[in-house]
């Protein structure tokens, strides 16, 4: 969609009921294909069609071969760096309808592996389909219902990119509490490929290195955007140690940037 267009609708209040008619077109136009996924694939659990559309999409293909995929790759971003590599405990922050959650198991052996959300429709799906998954409801701001020190690696795929400046903030303290020492903290960011989606006054913002959020709905939906000069998330990540950082520069796909941190020991 047109970024200034996009900006009309969202000063009229218009993305978010718009979500909901975009939602039915999609589930129209792919009605097909996902009913040839589930010949294809009968045994696996899907979650209810809005729930998935929200979070990430609504083709089931993409949500099964991407989900194997990312969860593929974040152990080939951290299995470097994990502290406790033979049986890790893992959380999976903003977990969705488990996506990537569910293919953990595959990729690290002898972990435990946790999941929370502040959906509950999506909590409550997951307790109930998917119940060797530990998850846990939290609300948009911290805290997290468990104790100092108790994960190895926490992972946030696009979850900074619906969050306030405060959000950003309060959640990098919440999750240095909830993570062992020498723990990390692998995240995504919307970087410098995300410009051509910003209007003019947001990419000055942008360039002068500051954090850009586009409230166009309520916080943590996904019509709330925010994005990240690899400044301002430098800024915010002490007292992290930035271990390793994939940006991806404007002019390529729309790829979110990829950040590596660790707690001190």
């Amino acid at each position: 969609m047109n970024v200034h267009i996009k900006s009309l609708l969202a000063k009229l209040n218009l993305l978010v009921p718009l979500t909901h008619l975009k939602y039915l077109w999609h589930r129209y136009q792919l009605m097909s294909s996902n009913a040839q996924f589930k010949r294809e694939h009968p045994d696996f659990v899907l979650p209810p069609d809005f729930l998935l559309y929200e979070s990430y999409g609504l083709n089931y293909q993409h949500y099964y071969s991407d989900g194997k995929a990312t969860a593929a790759l974040i152990k080939e971003k951290t299995q470097a760096w994990l502290p406790n590599p033979s049986s890790p405990t893992i959380l999976d922050w903003g977990c969705g309808p488990a996506r990537v959650l569910r293919h953990l198991p595959a990729q690290f052996e002898g972990g435990q592996f946790f999941g929370c959300d502040y959906n509950p429709e999506t909590v409550n799906w997951l307790k109930s389909a998917l119940p060797a998954l530990q998850v846990e409801k939290n609300q948009l701001h911290p805290p997290l219902p468990w104790e100092a020190n108790r994960f190895d690696l926490v992972y946030g795929i696009s979850i900074f990119t619906h969050l306030s400046a405060t959000g950003h903030q309060n959640w990098l303290q919440e999750i240095h509490r909830v993570l062992k020492p020498g723990g990390i903290f692998l995240f995504t960011t919307h970087g410098s490929a995300f410009l051509p989606r910003l209007t003019s006054a947001e990419k000055q913002e942008f360039l002068a290195g500051k954090l850009v959020v586009r409230a166009s709905g309520p916080e943590g939906h996904r019509v709330y955007g925010a994005f990240h000069p690899e400044e301002a998330i430098r800024r915010l990540l002490p007292p992290f140690e930035c271990v390793s950082v994939e940006l991806h520069a404007e002019g390529g796909d729309f790829e979110q940037d990829w950040w590596l941190v660790r707690k001190a020991q």
